[in-house]
C-alpha cells in the first residue's frame, strides 16, 4: 500500500499489513521537523504571553493615573464645595477664584458642566466636565 506522503510527514512510520512498523526509508528528521515545530509553537507562546503581561502592566498603570487623577479631580470639588452640601454654586466658585473670574466664563463653565440645569454642580457633573477638559488639553 503507498502512504500519502503528507501522512508520512509528521508520523515516521508506514502502516503494513495492520501493523505500525519503522520504514527503512521514513526520515528520521521527520521527529526534528515535529519537535522543532512543538519549540517554534512553545516560544510563540511564550512570547505571546509576554506582550499580554506588558499589556496588561500599561492598563494597570494608565488605571492608577486614571484614578489619581480622579482623586485630583474630587479634592478640587471638595476644594470648591465650601459649604459642604455636595453641591458647587456659582457664589463658592466665584468665592475660589476670588474675583479673578469674570462673568462670561463663569457662565461658561456652568453651561458647559451643569448637565441637569439647576444651577449647581454636583460631583458627577465635575468629573464629566473636568475628564472632558483634561482630554481636550492632551490632544
Amino acid at each position: 500500500r503507498s502512504v500519502d506522503p503528507f501522512f508520512t510527514l509528521f508520523i515516521p512510520c508506514q502502516f503494513q499489513d495492520l501493523h505500525w512498523t519503522r520504514s527503512n526509508d521514513c526520515p528520521t528528521s521527520t521527529m526534528r521537523l515535529v519537535l522543532s515545530f512543538l519549540l517554534m509553537l512553545g516560544l510563540w507562546m511564550r512570547a505571546d504571553s509576554a506582550g499580554q503581561q506588558k499589556r496588561t502592566d500599561e492598563e494597570k498603570l494608565a488605571k492608577a493615573a486614571l484614578d489619581k487623577q480622579i482623586a485630583e479631580f474630587k479634592q478640587d470639588f471638595i476644594d470648591f464645595d465650601l459649604n459642604q452640601d455636595n453641591r458647587i454654586d456659582a457664589q463658592e466658585v466665584r468665592a475660589q477664584f476670588k474675583g479673578d473670574l469674570d462673568k462670561e466664563e463663569l457662565h461658561s463653565f456652568f453651561f458647559e458642566s451643569d448637565e441637569d440645569r439647576d444651577g449647581t454642580i454636583i460631583l458627577k457633573e465635575y468629573l464629566n466636565y473636568a475628564m472632558k477638559m483634561s482630554e481636550g488639553k492632551k490632544r
